[in-house]
């Protein structure tokens, strides 16, 4: 996140069921550089299906679905062709999952 820290078309938000007082002790041993956001019910995870954390999305200029992918196979290259307008059919999970949710 540090690299596109001025970038006006690159933005980190994590979305978690876990309550702040969960959070905020994680968040005060490790540093993260990203929003957080907090969906007690769980809504955001249904409705994308997500079933393993962490899960990333990448979501494209266009508002599609470009990668479902981890967190940890999210490079500047990936990013870059994300920037670019470009899908992920490489990602982690399966290609057909992202393309379902585009």
């Amino acid at each position: 996140s540090d690299h596109y820290r001025d970038a006006s078309d690159v933005v980190f938000l994590s979305i978690t069921k876990e309550a702040p007082s969960v959070v905020d002790p994680f968040r005060e041993k490790r540093e993260m550089r990203s929003w957080i956001g907090h969906d007690d019910a769980g809504d955001t995870h249904d409705a994308y299906g997500i079933r393993f954390l962490p899960t990333t999305i990448v979501v494209g200029k266009d508002g599609r679905i470009a990668s479902v992918t981890s967190p940890t196979e999210l490079t500047r290259e990936r990013i870059d062709r994300f920037r670019e307008g470009g899908l992920d059919e490489q990602a982690t999970f399966a290609p057909a999952v992202a393309r379902m949710m585009r």
